[in-house]
């Protein structure tokens, strides 16, 4: 938020994924209820339910359309580098930096020049890394140290790991 001076942060779950057709995903009132608790007390992230609401299989040139329309203003598209490898193949790229600029955390050891040399001009040009101290775990090792009934402290509060073994997710 600080280095993109950003006033809000809104965290926008996929009702169904273009890319995860064949896992099994947790199901989105879940999801969107982990999140909930994640941000409470922190007054300027939301979540925001829109692809959900809206179902079927989410693409992210739809979602900044949609949120374009509804609440016009300046908008980014947070993502790790990791995502940025294969944002050429998501639906529409060149739309999508039309509607936001991408504000890109490195997760990995390649430098912004290779990054950006993997994009076109127009979408290279709408990116803006953001420093972040790396975090040595994904999302991936996370489920699976939970499906494992593995501690996932530090990493995920402890009010959220109370939430998925109740919920018996991952497993």
């Amino acid at each position: 938020m600080k280095h993109l001076s950003l006033d809000e942060v809104l965290f926008v779950p996929a009702n169904r994924s273009p890319f995860k057709r064949t896992r099994p995903q947790t199901p989105a009132r879940q999801r969107i209820e982990m999140l909930e608790l994640l941000l409470e007390g922190r007054p300027q992230m939301a979540v925001c339910d829109i692809e959900v609401a809206r179902g079927g299989v989410s693409y992210t040139v739809e979602t900044l359309a949609d949120l374009t329309f509804a609440r016009p203003g300046d908008y980014w598209l947070l993502l790790g580098s990791d995502a940025l490898l294969g944002f050429r193949q998501w639906k529409s790229p060149e739309k999508i930096v039309r509607y936001a600029r991408l504000g890109v955390v490195q997760r990995d050891f390649r430098s912004k020049e290779e990054l950006l040399a993997l994009l076109t001009p127009d979408i290279a040009e709408r990116v803006d890394f953001v420093p972040m101290e790396p975090v040595p775990i994904s999302s991936t090792d996370l489920r699976e140290r939970a499906a494992k009934g593995l501690s996932l402290q530090p990493w995920v509060p402890a009010e959220l790991q109370r939430y998925i073994r109740e919920h018996r997710l991952y497993q």
